[in-house]
This record gives C-alpha cells, structure tokens and sequence, in this order.
C-alpha cells in the first residue's frame, strides 16, 4: 500500500515540494484509488517516517496556509476536493495549535505537564438499543448479525457492516391491506453517549443517528397517510422519495422546544440535544419546509424561543460527524466540549462560560480522548485534568 503513496507527499514533507507539485498531490488524493484508504496512510507514514524536529517551522507555516486556502476555498458546490479526503488532510493539522500534534500525540502525550488519567479513553462505536412495540428490547452492539425480529409485515435483520434495515416481508399492496387491519406499532431506535448507529426504515429511507440520540418510527408505513419520525439529539437523513406520503421529521429539543420538518425526497441533518437551547436544520440535497419557509440547499434554520432564523452554511462542516470527524470552524469551546462529552461519554466539569474561546481545526472521531484534549491544551488558553470519566477544564 505504500507503494501507492504520490512521490509528492513525500516532497510535501522534507518542504521540497513546488506549488505545481502540490496542486499534482491534492489532484492524486481524489483519485478513486484512494478512496478509503488514504487519510488513515497519511497519519500512519507520519507518524511512522518523520520525526518531529523534521517539521520545522517553515513547512508548518507552508501547510497552515496551504490548508486553510482549502477550507476557506471549497465550498459545497464548487468543492474541488472530497469531503472525507478535504477533512482527512485537514486532520493532519489542528490549524490553530501549532506543530504536528495529531501526528505525534500519542507518541508525546506521556510528556504532558497535566495529571491526565493514564488510561485511554476510546472513541464511541456501533452502539444501539432498538425497543420494539411490545417493549422488548434488543441491544444492537451484543446481537450477532442477521434476522433479529418480524411485526407488521416487517423483518428487522442487521448487517455486518452495523445497520438496521427494515424490510417487507409482502408484496406492498398485501401487506397494506393487512397492515390496515391491525393498532400501528412504533419502534425507537436509542443510541448512548459514546455510540451511533444506522437504520434503513420501511420506506427505503436510511438514518444516520449521532449518539445520544433517539428516533421513535413506525414499524410500517403502509397504512398511514404520512411517513412520522419522532427525532431528539442528531441525525442526518436521506428520505426516500414518495409523493403519495410526505416525509415528516418531529424534532424534540430543550424546554418543550420543537419543530415539524417536512420533506418528499431530500438530504438533510438535524440537530435538536436536550441540551441545547437551538434546534438546527441544515439541507444538502432537495428542499424542506419549516413551517411556512422552504430551505434550499446550503442552508440552515435555527430555531430558538425568539424564532426562526435561516443562513447559509457550510454543510460539509455539519455532516463531518457523518463521515467521522469533528471539524471545528471558530466553534466555540463549550458546544465543542457538549460534543466531546457525547462522543467519548464523559462529564465536562468548568466554571462559567467557555463561549469567548474559539477553536479551528479538524481531528478523527477515532481518535482517543486525551489525543484530543493534548490538541486543545495546544491553543494555550486552558489546560484539562482527567479523573476517571470525568474532565475539568482549568484556565
């Protein structure tokens, strides 16, 4: 595999790479043959064939700009780069912090001047609890692969790669006919702290849910006049189109906070945390109607207690989650932190407010809790102590 590795990142990282040449890298990373496998080859060669005192100061300075032009340049629709490649590159330097640290972090955290705990707290994984209409519950991480339940005309089998799929077990017109005949049932599909998952619903629609999140659906749609989901936390969809029945997303959020999304056939992310005092949809694809506005792609509503606000966004940010990142463009520090704190399932202790701190940059959601808590000491406004599973955050 490293065979396949361009000559010019190899330039790229003795600082002898010309401009024509770095423009020649970026084109070879969005080659199909890279897909996949090519963002994980540049931390593994890194870290692997270059010390640290080989990045000197010149050639961070170099790929700070080089980056950042990449992520102030690519837009939605004239992105030059895929998105999981542009976030992979981008990972390589937390832009605001300095030198190489999510090269050699792992490598240097034993030299950390904080007392963080020894032991690695992992990223979150494939975890799931799918509660049926009868109340029976199935813990999806536990369950072997396969047929795990048939109601309403409807196996629910889970695949090896980690997904829920809701299948028809009759010729659609039959099992309406039955369907109609007997009291809906609903499923909900819950993910803890530390844990996501994807569903494939009976309509042919797949959900992507973020941890600590919630989606209640119907077992069948086949006798309802609108396909209801019932959503709290985050999640992205990609609604499978059907004009007879509207696709309608109930988003819960904090005090009483809630909004009707509705949609025939489109991509989109809502995020919506009992946590949060704003309830945000993002469109990439299609059109939704948010009371009696229409998004287009690009944009996003917030919803808050005074109302209703649209903007355009950068939607590769929203849904780096999806393609496993966090990618942070001058987020504040406290919604990064509610965002560490689902992921990693730890408690964030801090007095105040952290809203005054800003943070750029982008890191794997593999990556382990004090690899990333080292990254952000880096920013030299704050420090973290780790006991157990929970993190203080100290000026």
């Amino acid at each position: 595999m490293k065979d396949h590795i361009p000559a010019e990142f190899y330039r790229l990282l003795k600082n002898q790479c010309s401009d024509k040449g770095f423009e020649s890298f970026l084109n070879q990373v969005n080659e199909e043959q890279y897909q996949g496998v090519y963002g994980q080859l540049i931390a593994d060669t890194l870290a692997a064939e270059v010390s640290p005192q080989e990045i000197d100061a010149s050639l961070q300075k170099r790929l700070d700009q080089r980056l950042a032009l990449i992520l102030a340049s690519n837009k939605p629709k004239q992105s030059r780069l895929r998105p999981l490649f542009k976030y992979a590159i981008a990972a390589s330097i937390l832009l605001t912090v300095g030198v190489a640290m999510v090269f050699f972090g792992r490598k240097e955290f034993s030299k950390s001047i904080n007392p963080l705990a020894r032991k690695i707290i992992e990223a979150g994984g494939q975890k799931a609890t799918l509660t049926l209409s009868d109340g029976s519950q199935l813990f999806l991480d536990h369950l072997k692969n396969g047929d795990l339940a048939k109601e309403s005309g409807i196996s629910i089998v889970k695949t090896k790669d980690g997904e829920l799929i809701y299948q028809s077990l009759e010729d659609p017109e039959a099992s309406q006919v039955a369907a109609s005949h007997i009291p809906q049932k609903y499923n909900v599909l819950e993910t803890p702290k530390g844990g996501q998952y994807q569903i494939v619903l009976p309509d042919g629609t797949k959900v992507w849910l973020n941890a600590a999140s919630s989606l209640k659906f119907p077992a069948s749609f086949a006798q309802l006049e609108n396909r209801e989901v019932e959503l709290t936390g985050e999640a992205y969809f990609e609604v499978a189109k059907d004009k007879l029945k509207p696709f309608k997303v109930m988003a819960i959020a904090a005090d009483g906070l809630r909004e009707t999304i509705e949609v025939l056939g489109t991509h989109f992310n809502i995020s919506s945390y009992a946590d949060e005092s704003k309830l945000q949809t993002t469109l990439l694809e299609g059109s939704v109607k948010i009371g009696a506005k229409v998004l287009t792609p690009g944009q996003q509503s917030v919803r808050t207690k005074t109302g209703l606000k649209i903007k355009e966004i950068d939607v590769e940010e929203v849904i780096a989650w999806k393609n496993g990142f966090f990618v942070f463009e001058n987020d504040n520090l406290e919604g990064i932190l509610k965002k560490l704190s689902r992921w990693y399932d730890v408690t964030i202790v801090y007095d105040g407010s952290l809203n005054h701190v800003k943070v750029i940059g982008s890191v794997a959601r593999s990556t382990d809790l004090e690899q990333v808590l080292r990254m952000l000491e880096k920013t030299d406004k704050f420090k973290f102590k780790l006991e157990g599973r929970r993190v203080f955050v100290m000026p």
